[in-house]
């Protein structure tokens, strides 16, 4: 009975661990987009400034 219960949480933590680091590579997908994205609107932002810069010259 004992084995049996201990054999149970075994799974049940390999199905945790599978979950988290699957979440964990979720996250590292979510931010790697969010920097590309952050990067994008920082060059297309020193954009518009040139351009607006260059307007008021």
């Amino acid at each position: 009975m004992m084995y049996e219960l201990l054999k149970r949480v075994d799974h049940e933590l390999g199905e945790l661990c599978e979950d988290f680091s699957e979440a964990q590579q979720e996250l590292s997908a979510m931010r790697a987009m969010q920097r590309q994205r952050k990067g994008t609107f920082t060059t297309f932002t020193a954009f518009l400034s040139g351009k607006t810069n260059a307007l008021n010259a």
